[in-house]
């Protein structure tokens, strides 16, 4: 059985159009499935309001509202799939995606499949067209590090078997927090890059992001950063400094550091040194990893950190030209700490 997990707050619209795009998924596969949907709180509960749906193998889990982290992993350990499928309110997918790739689990044994990846509009009728232009390539890897860190696939991407995500978020590094909500995708990979993993990907653009005019958290970059931030303080606090996780320890440093270079200039500097202090705590890459060519000739004589403040100086907006937040919100934001 197949298990596809969907937190959800308040947005029936949207979910609507999602149930409807994976049930064309589900009959091209035809195989046995459920629906597990975690109503994260909404205002008004969903359950009783959704319509249209009853063909479905929907199960309703409601809970308090607690983010996206924590709703994910409570319909991923409720979870009674041998495959678990994990989306988001707004996503699609391809109407090929189960056939192609349950058979790929089934054949290979392997604890995981992703694909390339879309976006295309969020709509009740979509039946898998995506533009040449809204398509784009995932890198094929074969390191679970460069996989979870590096080509971070979309959260609805990766296809998983059960017992490997259930047996490694049963008692996860990092718990599960409200404050992961607006990351509580890469949440799950933060907790599965340090295990071995077998996965290969499969072909086509088989995860598709749903473009719709309502609110998403993408849609404000700055609690999405800052989620992020805490997600890799919690990662250095928990994470034991030993030769077996060195690798993954030093591709977060890289991770942090890229992600620091791309804050606009003139942002609040707590918002940026927390970033950096994670950089520093961690093993430090190759200045290959970190930059291009003048980077690197730079940072040879002056270090990483100061040839990367020279460059953003030039290279970088000032943040009220792309502020989505007002400084309050922001201000909260920052008095957060790692759970």
């Amino acid at each position: 059985m197949l298990s596809v997990v969907i937190p959800a707050y308040n947005r029936l619209d949207t979910l609507s159009c999602t149930l409807a795009v994976l049930r064309r998924a589900l009959d091209r596969w035809g195989g046995a499935a459920e629906i597990v949907i975690v109503d994260d709180g909404s205002a008004d509960p969903l359950e009783p309001r959704l319509e249209g749906f009853d063909d479905l193998p929907i199960r309703w889990i409601r809970q308090e509202n607690q983010g996206s982290a924590v709703a994910k992993h409570v319909g991923i350990m409720a979870a009674r799939g041998m495959y678990i499928q994990v989306l988001d309110s707004d996503d699609l997918v391809d109407p090929d995606k189960f056939a192609i790739q349950v058979p790929a689990l089934e054949t290979t044994g392997d604890d995981l499949v992703y694909s390339d990846q879309g976006i295309a509009p969020l709509t009740a009728d979509w039946q898998g067209e995506v533009a040449p232009k809204d398509r784009w390539q995932c890198r094929e890897v074969t390191d679970s590090v460069e996989l979870f860190f590096q080509v971070q696939p979309g959260p609805h991407n990766p296809l998983y078997r059960a017992s490997y995500l259930q047996g490694h978020l049963g008692n996860p590094l990092i718990p599960p927090h409200p404050y992961f909500g607006p990351a509580g995708d890469i949440w799950i990979y933060y907790n599965l890059v340090l295990h071995p993993v077998r996965f290969h990907k499969t072909p086509g653009h088989l995860a598709i992001w749903g473009e719709s005019k309502t609110e998403r958290v993408t849609n404000h970059w700055e609690r999405l950063g800052f989620s992020s931030t805490l997600l890799m303080e919690s990662f250095v606090a928990r994470c034991p400094a030993t030769p077996e996780t060195e690798r993954a320890r030093t591709a977060l440093a890289e991770v942090a550091f890229q992600g620091w270079r791309t804050l606009p200039s003139g942002m609040p500097a707590l918002y940026t040194e927390r970033r950096l202090t994670v950089f520093h705590k961690l093993p430090r890459p190759p200045l290959e990893r970190l930059g291009g060519k003048w980077f690197r000739r730079i940072a040879a004589v002056l270090g990483p950190v100061h040839a990367a403040n020279l460059l953003r100086k030039s290279q970088r907006p000032d943040y009220d030209s792309i502020r989505t937040i007002e400084r309050e919100e922001l201000d909260n934001l920052l008095r957060r700490q790692a759970p």
